[in-house]
């Protein structure tokens, strides 16, 4: 009897600085949970770097570890108090510890490898690489939404590297385009369709795309017809090579491949916009009007009336372009480009107080990254006499884009003829 009790005693004794450990790290976890909130709240790209002095955290994680050395839950905490006070090198040590003693801990692993540098060729084996790709894409577009470019861009590499993306691929390719530089987004698909083999339809979607990118219309021609040929759905590739035939004035092949595309998906309406887009560049107005009619047939957001403008606009008849951007502002008031086209058109027709009014109402829907008709609106009114009312414009596009030397030179000008 008493060999029972010895031996229960032993057992229980033997599992008392676990026991103990446990719950210093719980209180190390409680206090945690407001410290860690800095890291958790950034959308910058992670970086160790000192967030606070001392973490309170600090005292509860010593005498956990100090009862039991591999704690795992506290050797993970550690790692995060080395973060927070900016020990890069005691974090990762903590998290290498912590991934040893529980190999398909995701938390450990993930900080490991953003630490060690985010290397995708040394993932770990818990972690998956298309989940985790679709982590950062998230991030990345978080970043964004934040004003954060390079944080934004960092991300996006990482997604990239990680899973070959179509969506992340492109996301990746805009935010490349939007500051102008062409030769990266083209990269940005060179190296999707690197990472894919030609069996894959994305393979020819991210050929095409870098082939659009750098106007190599015949490319992009060949590379979507491929991808017309595995895809399982290829609705998406006949509407790009339809678009890429028509800059190669191509306007049969390319009505071919817009049919082709109703074919695929006789439910969406872009290929109706398409083929009515052609008949109107061809000066068939009722050949348009029946497209467009067909298109908002299946999808009742469509405003044809918008498309009409638009053709008018572009072919110069700006009494014409009036009347219809005016009529898709019936339909749909707040609409972007009904705004801003109608803008365009009366700022040609001379009305230009009038099209300050919708330029003012576009941007007003969208305003993010449009510097340069905020530049073109500063103009206007400047036209218009209206000196405060530019510098205003003026000083708006400087903030989005406050490298621009043209926009200086509008401020400068405007100041020098004030004083």
């Amino acid at each position: 009897m008493w060999v029972y009790v010895v031996i229960l005693l032993t057992l229980l004794l033997a599992g008392v600085p676990s026991l103990l450990a446990a719950g210093a790290n719980n209180l190390a976890s409680v206090v945690l949970m407001s410290e860690w909130q800095v890291v958790s709240q950034e959308v910058d790209f992670p970086r160790c770097r000192e967030r606070l002095e001392t973490s309170a955290a600090e005292r509860y994680l010593s005498l956990a570890l100090g009862w039991d050395p591999t704690h795992q839950r506290a050797l993970l905490n550690r790692g995060r108090v080395a973060w927070l006070e900016g020990d890069c090198a005691e974090a990762e040590v903590n998290w290498e510890r912590a991934l040893l003693i529980a190999p398909q801990d995701q938390v450990a692993a993930l900080w490991l490898f953003l630490t060690s540098g985010a290397d995708a060729h040394t993932l770990p084996g818990c972690l998956a690489p298309d989940d985790l790709a679709l982590y950062f894409y998230q991030a990345g577009r978080r970043a964004e939404a934040n004003d954060a470019e390079d944080a934004a861009l960092a991300w996006g590499e990482l997604s990239l590297e990680l899973s070959p993306d179509q969506h992340a691929a492109d996301w990746l390719a805009r935010l490349h385009q939007r500051e102008g530089r062409k030769e990266e987004a083209i990269a940005v698909w060179q190296r999707v369709a690197a990472a894919l083999p030609p069996e894959e339809p994305n393979h020819w979607w991210a050929l095409g795309q870098a082939a659009e990118l750098g106007q190599e219309w015949e490319q992009a021609v060949w590379a979507y017809g491929q991808g017309t040929v595995v895809a399982q759905e290829p609705y998406d590739f006949w509407m790009r090579q339809g678009g890429a035939l028509e800059h190669l004035a191509r306007q049969e092949e390319a009505e071919g491949a817009y049919r082709q595309a109703l074919v695929a998906r006789p439910d969406l309406a872009d290929a109706y916009v398409s083929l009515g887009n052609l008949r109107a560049f061809q000066d068939d107005y009722e050949g348009a009007v029946e497209w467009f009619m067909k298109a908002r047939e299946v999808d009742p957001g469509v405003n044809p009336f918008l498309s009409l403008g638009v053709i008018y606009y572009v072919h110069g008849n700006d009494t014409q372009a009036k009347v219809w951007l005016e009529a898709a502002l019936r339909i749909a008031p707040e609409d972007v480009d009904s705004n801003l086209y109608l803008a365009l058109t009366l700022d040609r027709m001379g009305e230009k107080a009038q099209a300050v009014t919708f330029l003012e109402r576009s941007l007003a829907q969208a305003p993010r990254h449009r510097w340069r008709l905020v530049v073109e609106l500063g103009d206007w009114k400047l036209a218009l006499g209206d000196r405060e009312g530019a510098l205003a414009a003026y000083q708006r596009a400087l903030e989005m884009m406050p490298e621009e030397g043209m926009i200086k030179q509008r401020i400068q000008m405007v100041v020098e003829v004030k004083d």
